[in-house]
């Protein structure tokens, strides 16, 4: 059995461009993965599909039972395979749990099969399944645009100290995306301080520089989402932000602090992580 780890990841600035001839948007943004997963667990069978998860979409409405089918097909295998899947990231948090978990699953079953799919066609599984997937194929820290199909992988190893808070409730990225069309925005906010003060270390700066395109229009649906944001900062983050399209915003801390004293600061009504 193959077991394999797929790490959520945030968003170090988000910027939403305009709707593509395809109905996507094209974005800027720095994607950042964590130390939060979701476990996944790959068994080769004889014949035949068997899928299952602790949290839903479950059976073939899960992304992972598009993974299964779609590298059969392609691969020509005559096989089955049994998959587990354990979530432990929280769903429509904007942390890119289900796409993690796609591209995982795709690159676990190349592997426990002997690598019959190339690379670059990997990459057009995964561009096919979700706008992030992609990124999640390989490296830590990128600079994503296009639909999530441009991927610019940063050789730094930057490791954050960060509180998560989930209010216990998901945001559809669908909406998000109509949403923000109907509303005027501002011009387009620069990703570049972002990826300089990467490149240099330095967090204070990191921190400051945030922003989501997103916040306006799930702000004012979700006021809830304002106010934690308000209290990471007043219980001692020195940066936050809302995630993709929600529903998780993240504090920047400048070290790592006891998880008892956050859930004491961010209160009752929401689900926390400090890593």
């Amino acid at each position: 059995m193959l077991s394999l780890r797929a790490y959520a990841k945030i968003n170090l600035g988000l910027s939403i461009l305009e709707q593509r001839g395809d109905g996507y948007h094209d974005i800027e943004s720095v994607f950042q993965k964590i130390s939060l997963y979701d476990e996944i667990y790959i068994k080769k069978t004889d014949q035949g599909i068997e899928f299952s998860s602790n949290s839903p979409p479950y059976g073939k409405d899960n992304i992972c039972f598009k993974v299964i089918e779609s590298f059969f097909t392609l691969s020509g295998l005559k096989a089955g395979v049994k998959v587990v899947l354990g979530k432990n990231i929280w769903s429509g948090s904007g942390l890119g749990g289900a796409s993690s978990d796609a591209a995982v699953l795709l690159q676990g079953l190349n592997q426990i099969y002997g690598y019959p799919i190339k690379k670059e066609i990997l990459f057009e599984i995964a561009t096919s399944l979700g706008s992030d997937v992609p990124f999640f194929l390989n490296g830590d820290t990128a600079v994503v645009k296009g639909r999530g199909e441009v991927i610019n992988s940063l050789s730094i190893h930057f490791p954050m100290n960060l509180v998560l808070v989930y209010p216990n409730f998901g945001i559809e990225t669908k909406w998000a995306y109509r949403a923000i069309d109907e509303v005027k925005r501002e011009g387009k906010k620069d990703i570049g301080l972002i990826i300089e003060f990467l490149k240099k270390g330095d967090i204070d700066r990191i921190a400051e520089s945030l922003f989501n395109d997103f916040e306006g229009i799930v702000f004012r649906k979700y006021p809830v989402l304002a106010e934690i944001k308000k209290k990471l900062l007043r219980c001692g983050c020195i940066g936050a932000s809302l995630s993709g399209s929600g529903s998780v915003v993240y504090g920047i801390l400048k070290e790592k602090e006891d998880e008892e004293k956050w859930k004491r600061c961010m209160g009752t009504g929401v689900s926390l992580l400090v890593c």
